[in-house]
């Protein structure tokens, strides 16, 4: 079995093409001039504001930055490192279900 032995000159070229002088420079300037093409979508404001996105993501925001208590911070804390707080999965359910009646 024959086998091609590849040595450190190849291993360079092949990881560092700038090594690699086989290239014409004029098509080594084309490569690097060409430019991609993106696109771009823009929303009006009003087309912002009737997005249901938006009123979610608004009660969300609201919700997350609404200062709470810091007694009822202690209060959950003790609960919770203590073994006692504890929510029904029906809470949960119920939470969820109401906060999806409000998003339509």
């Amino acid at each position: 079995m024959n086998g091609m032995k590849i040595g450190r000159g190849e291993l360079e070229k092949i990881y560092n093409p700038a090594l690699n002088d086989s290239g014409n420079t004029a098509d080594k300037k084309q490569k690097n001039d060409t430019t991609v093409a993106t696109d771009k979508i823009v929303l009006s404001d009003k087309a912002k504001e009737y997005s249901p996105v938006k009123n979610f993501v608004d009660s969300v925001v609201k919700e997350v930055t609404r200062q709470t208590p810091s007694e009822k911070l202690l209060k959950l804390k003790n609960e919770v490192s203590s073994g006692k707080y504890h929510v029904s999965s029906e809470d949960i359910a119920e939470s969820i279900i109401g906060n999806a009646k409000k998003i339509q």
